[in-house]
Formats: structure tokens, sequence, C-alpha cells
């Protein structure tokens, strides 16, 4: 669900005035707009909708077992808000719902794809793996990356993908420890994860209708394993609903 003019329904506590838009009759000249509630872009706006138990987002997912329920919550805000139903959830934040035959697929296709674009990817060369294997990495290996603030931009959408992508977890843990000194090394790296993902786009997560909901957690560690500060390495992973 999607509520209209989300903004708008917070009541300003301090006083405030704005200056009216264009376009806009006044009773007299030089005359100032009392806000009574808030508005999309005032500093206040943001901060009301947190205080206020987050009852002032802009969309929403309901889910449940109990579709009497859920048409009852509808209703409910309904009354309160304006809001737009938007059916059945099929995306959200970038979120692919895939519904299968055999379960519920979540997926970041399109997102996936945005990003191999906006890595400048000019071919259609992919990989199998996102990682060389045994390979180690410094700090220092290698020049200066020559646009550092893309290379922060572009991991930090890498982390984002990783909730429907766990194959790549490592490998943008590797490259996050690079944010401060990115060196060339860590371009090759990453444009390497970005060919396994031009070549693997469809993958995801899959929620199969036929397991049970079990939490099942597996971990493991080496020794000395980092070769720069010589600490060790943690690994884990988990499995949910896992045949």
């Amino acid at each position: 669900m999607d509520v209209k003019n989300t903004f708008l329904y917070g009541d300003l506590e301090e006083v405030v005035f704005m200056k009216p838009p264009p376009g806009c009759v006044l009773p007299r000249p030089n005359a100032v707009c009392h806000l009574r509630k808030s508005l999309y872009g005032l500093k206040q706006a943001p901060e009301l909708g947190i205080t206020r138990l987050l009852i002032y987002v802009d969309d929403i997912i309901i889910t449940g077992n109990y579709l009497e329920k859920i048409t009852k919550l509808k209703e409910f805000l309904h009354t309160s808000f304006k809001m737009k139903d938007l059916g059945r959830l099929t995306y959200f934040l970038r979120l692919e719902v895939l519904y299968l035959p055999t379960g519920i697929m979540l997926t970041q296709q399109k997102y996936a794809h945005d990003l191999v674009v906006r890595a400048g990817l000019t071919d259609d060369k992919v990989v199998y793996t996102p990682m060389e294997i045994n390979t180690k990495y410094k700090e220092v290996d290698g020049e200066p990356f020559n646009d550092p603030t893309l290379y922060w931009q572009l991991v930090g959408s890498l982390v984002y993908l990783t909730m429907t992508r766990p194959d790549i977890s490592y490998a943008v843990q590797v490259l996050s420890q690079f944010m401060i000194n990115s060196y060339r090394i860590d371009h090759t790296t990453f444009l390497r994860l970005i060919r396994y993902i031009h070549g693997s786009m469809s993958q995801g997560v899959l929620f199969r209708s036929d397991s049970s909901i079990h939490l099942e957690g597996y971990t493991d560690a080496n020794w000395a394993g980092c070769p720069t500060s010589r600490r060790f390495i943690t690994g884990w992973c988990m499995f949910l609903a896992h045949p």
C-alpha cells in the first residue's frame, strides 16, 4: 500500500513561515505563509515521521495468514489516511517478488542491471565466480583509483544487492575493506564481480513452499588469514527453509 502525501500528516510543533510559491494570491504584499502541517523537504518532516512510531511512512507491506484480518486493517488505515492499495506485492524498494509454482522468489534483477550500467561495463564478457580463488589483497597493491567516490558508491550499492545475492557477500566484504584507500587492483576485483553479476542477474533467494521454516547456521574461522593485519577471518552462512 502507498500512503499519499505522506509528509502532510505531521503536525508542526515549531512556528514555521514559508515564502509563498509562484502563483499564490495573498491578501497583501510581502505576506508569508504560516505552516500548520509538515511539507516534503522541510527539515522537521522526517523527524515527525520517526517520532510518531513510523506511522507516516510512504509504502507499507501487509502480510499474514488471515485475509479477513488483512482486509480489516486496510479498511482501518483508509479511515485515517489517503492510501492506494497496490494489490499483490511484486516490487518494493527495488526488491522483486516472483510467485512460482515451487514457492516465492526474491530477486533484484533490475537493480543489478542498473548497477552494471552504472559501473560502466561496455562489453558482454562474463565470469562464473565472483572472485579469484586463493588471492590475497593488500592495501598498498597498485596505483590509487582515479575516482574513489564512484568506488564508494558502487560498493555501497553492492552491499544492498547482497540481500538477495548471498553468493557475492564475501567478495563485497573484501571490497569494503578498501573504502579508505582504493587502489587499481581493487578496481580489477570490482570489475570481475560486476562481470559475474552481469552473467547471473536472474539469481535470487527462493523460499520453497514445501520446506519447513527451519533456521540452520554454520560458522568457521581461519588463523591469521588477513595479509595486512594478520587477524583471523570469520565466515558464516545461514539457511532458512532450506530443503
